[in-house]
């Protein structure tokens, strides 16, 4: 095993809400083992930083998801920013950004599926509220 495996599922369970769900969206019901290979090879590339940030290209002013294509086996997607009741058209694939404001004021982000939640039971969806959704569409 390689050295340093623990730090990466550290950055998964700390951060890698949004990387989970966009590698769940194009197959659901995917093995663990698939996502985990995804997330390996995605931070090779340079697609997934240390921390799990998601690094997306932006070539014309579109925003490119290159995860996506990773996920979907090569398709190219692209990216958008929506309100919380964009509803999505035929093709779409949708992962709902989430907020949530704790009685001390520290404000909790989370993103997941809208029958999806990579944590299970996230406190930021059961006490907050979708505030914005990552369009992701197809390019034919």
């Amino acid at each position: 095993m390689k050295a340093g495996i623990q730090r990466i599922f550290e950055h998964i369970g700390e951060s890698g809400c949004f990387a989970l769900c966009i590698i769940e969206a194009p197959q659901r019901g995917r093995p663990e083992q698939d996502a985990v290979n995804i997330i390996l090879k995605a931070r090779t590339l340079g697609v997934l930083e240390e921390d799990m940030t998601v690094v997306d290209s932006i070539i014309d002013g579109v925003r490119y998801s290159n995860l996506m294509t990773m996920a979907s086996g090569g398709a190219r997607w692209t990216q958008a920013i929506k309100g919380p009741d964009y509803i999505a058209q035929a093709g779409e694939l949708i992962v709902e950004h989430w907020k949530y404001i704790d009685k001390e004021g520290q404000e909790h982000t989370h993103f997941m599926l809208h029958d999806w939640d990579p944590l299970g039971d996230s406190q930021t969806a059961k006490f907050g509220r979708c505030y914005e959704k990552r369009v992701f569409r197809r390019v034919i």
